[in-house]
């Protein structure tokens, strides 16, 4: 009787610690690309002057994310794409290279094309062999939608978001807010909502003239819904997206893509 009673308990004892490692402020990770397309439209929240606003390659109207297993110099790693189109038709791409595992950001790739198909500018960037050195879980900010999807967060969780391979990583929390049922163009979802919060560490110095309320908001009034089962795909990220003098702004999922199926991108 105490021998099974001791293995009850060891057993307890090891799925107490197993949570302990895995879970708390940390995140589970998950490093196998489910191989779909997600294209999303933007939209606007709130009115008012958009920094973005006639800057020719830096307003998308929809995007387009997946993921797959690939390698760099040889070794195992996963790509995270971004296709960006304007409403004008120009294309911006970019390519995460990541790896396996850790979540570790490698390399991003950069292209963008004319409306006409011109190229006008290609740009790779470094970032572990960078005199920088970036904390773990750093990504570039364009990869939300990987984050949320390979990054299970089940309690709050600190992340690092970098701008570009010459700034200091921002660092960033997702809390858990609940469960929400949501509409999108590509249907109903049950997800997991999680507010986004920037740190304070590398606020710009003008900042400490501005109230503090108003700061707090600055930072902090970001939200993300997650599907709650599998693949946990990212449904909506809302948000002012285009920079903090701007109004606020959606990505909405509307659509998601077959890997051998060929469509026009959402909006046409």
């Amino acid at each position: 009787m105490v021998k099974k009673i001791s293995v009850v308990v060891g057993g307890f004892l090891v799925m107490a610690l197993a949570l302990c490692f895995s879970w708390p402020g940390r995140g589970e990770i998950r490093d196998q690309p489910d191989g779909m397309k997600r294209e999303y439209v933007i939209r606007s929240v709130e009115s008012g002057p958009d920094e973005a606003a006639g800057r020719r390659f830096y307003d998308p109207a929809v995007f387009t994310t997946w993921t797959e297993s690939s390698l760099l110099d040889g070794l195992p790693v996963l790509v995270h794409h971004r296709e960006e189109r304007t409403r004008e038709g120009d294309r911006i791409f970019w390519k995460f290279f990541v790896e396996p595992g850790s979540l570790k950001l490698l390399v991003s790739e950069k292209k963008i094309e004319t409306r006409e198909g011109l190229p006008v500018l290609e740009s790779r960037d470094y970032y572990q062999n960078s005199p920088r050195p970036y904390p773990p879980r750093t990504f570039h900010f364009q990869m939300i939608p990987f984050v949320v999807q390979h990054l299970r967060v089940s309690a709050p969780t600190r992340i690092n978001l970098v701008f570009g391979p010459e700034m200091s990583p921002w660092e960033v929390t997702l809390i858990p807010d609940g469960q929400e049922t949501i509409r999108v163009p590509a249907g109903s979802f049950t997800c997991l909502r999680l507010k986004m919060v920037y740190g304070r560490d590398i606020l710009p110095p003008i900042f400490k003239y501005v109230p503090s309320a108003l700061v707090d908001r600055f930072l902090s009034d970001y939200l993300i819904w997650v599907q709650k089962d599998p693949p946990h795909a990212l449904v909506r990220y809302q948000g002012k997206l285009s920079g903090f003098a701007s109004p606020a702004k959606a990505h909405d999922l509307a659509r998601i893509v077959e890997p051998d199926q060929e469509r026009p991108p959402a909006g046409d």
